[in-house]
C-alpha cells in the first residue's frame, strides 16, 4: 500500500513536472514586459521619462497571449495590447482626461 501511494506520488510530481517545463518552453518564447512596454512607447511616439502610471500585464485575448500595456502622459490615457509573441500592436486606444 505505501508502494502504490508512492508510485502515484511519483506520477502527479511527474505530471506537474512536465507543466511546468511546458509552460518554461511557451514563456520563453514571449517577447517580455520590457520589449512590450518599449513597444507601447515606440508607437505613442512618448519616451518613458513622459509617462506616469506605467502597468504592463499579461493576459490571453481571443487565446492570443498578450501584453497589456497602460500609462499615461499629460492628461491623456493610453492603453496597448501588443502581441506576446510577435511584438504587433494589437490594439490601442487613447482618452483624454
Amino acid at each position: 500500500m505505501f508502494t502504490v501511494g508512492l508510485l502515484a506520488g511519483f506520477f502527479v510530481m511527474s505530471a506537474m513536472s512536465a507543466a511546468f517545463v511546458a509552460f518554461a518552453g511557451e514563456a520563453a518564447q514571449y517577447i517580455g514586459i520590457e520589449k512590450a512596454k518599449s513597444i507601447a512607447l515606440a508607437h505613442a511616439k512618448v519616451s518613458e521619462a513622459e509617462i506616469r502610471e506605467l502597468d504592463v500585464e499579461f493576459d490571453h485575448r481571443a487565446g492570443r497571449p498578450v501584453y497589456e500595456v497602460e500609462f499615461e502622459r499629460g492628461r491623456m490615457e493610453y492603453q496597448y495590447d501588443v502581441d506576446a509573441v510577435t511584438g504587433e500592436v494589437l490594439r490601442w486606444k487613447t482618452k483624454q482626461d
